[in-house]
């Protein structure tokens, strides 16, 4: 290159591994009249840039972490916050940056933006205690304050009742068998796995005192016993006499009513189931 003097340098960017030849020429040889040139050859080696791929920006459910790997095996890292080793599990939601240096000096870098989900919540665990008298219970009202809206509902009793509406929460308690019914309600996260929250349905049977009934007895007859006068199977319960004014000569703890030097007239008694929550009692008046 002419005009250049010793010490001048010559600034190349290369895309590519390339050689260059220089030409150099000195002054006249006063010895031989004639000018010497030399030449030289030079290869500038061009080498890539690491490859640092992080990733998409991703969304991870909360609890949960990520591995970001900068690949580049033997190379030096540095991320954000001062890291040096090539994978950092991460669960914090930001930015994460890494700078790497490759074994040729070579620097490249990437970044990417983590987000955080929160689980999906379908409440606390509840328990209730119905009685089969009555129509039907929404399971919506035993959600907890917090629970999201817009889950699906799952019987999960081993033998299920085939009275609940899946669609609309709705248990049908009408004469539905004693027993303890299972049910859960389920959300989901688009990142995150489905959560439940667990309900049971205890049934109680609604105590029955039975027919009323009614019999005629003379005031010459020996006392009676009423409890045969019952209609089989009724539940546990008590005797009171309800006639006005009453005939004292009846005994509530054996159910026996002595009619002997009673005056004749209709002699009332009434038998009431025991008191099983949260069913109501029954009568049945003899």
């Amino acid at each position: 290159m002419e005009g250049l003097n010793p010490g001048d340098g010559v600034f190349f960017t290369p895309a590519e591994t390339t050689t260059y030849t220089v030409l150099t020429s000195s002054s006249p040889l006063s010895c031989c009249g004639i000018d010497e040139t030399e030449a030289g050859e030079h290869m500038v080696t061009v080498n890539p840039l690491p490859t640092v791929i992080l990733g998409s920006d991703t969304t991870i459910c909360e609890g949960d972490s990520y591995l970001l790997d900068a690949d580049n095996p033997g190379s030096t890292y540095l991320w954000g916050d001062g890291e040096t080793t090539q994978t950092i599990d991460v669960a914090v939601a930001g930015t994460y940056h890494v700078i790497v240096t490759d074994l040729n000096g070579c620097i490249n870098s990437d970044t990417m933006e983590l987000f955080i989900e929160l689980p999906p919540n379908p409440g606390s665990d509840s328990s209730v205690t119905v009685c089969n008298s009555s129509d039907e219970i929404d399971l919506n009202t035993l959600l907890s304050m917090d629970a999201e809206t817009g889950g699906v509902w799952t019987e999960t009793t081993p033998a299920p009742s085939g009275s609940f509406n899946a669609l609309t929460g709705i248990l049908t308690i009408l004469d539905l068998a004693a027993g303890t019914y299972n049910f859960a309600y389920s959300v989901s996260g688009e990142f995150c796995s489905d959560q439940s929250a667990n309900f049971n349905v205890a049934v109680v049977e609604q105590p029955w005192a039975g027919e009323n009934a009614l019999t005629a007895i003379c005031t010459e007859d020996d006392p009676i016993d009423l409890d045969p006068l019952l209609t089989a199977g009724v539940a546990p319960g008590s005797w009171t006499e309800t006639t006005l004014p009453a005939s004292e000569q009846f005994d509530a703890v054996t159910a026996i009513f002595n009619p002997n030097g009673l005056a004749s007239g209709t002699y009332t008694f009434v038998y009431e189931t025991d008191l099983v929550e949260p069913c109501p009692t029954t009568i049945a008046t003899i």
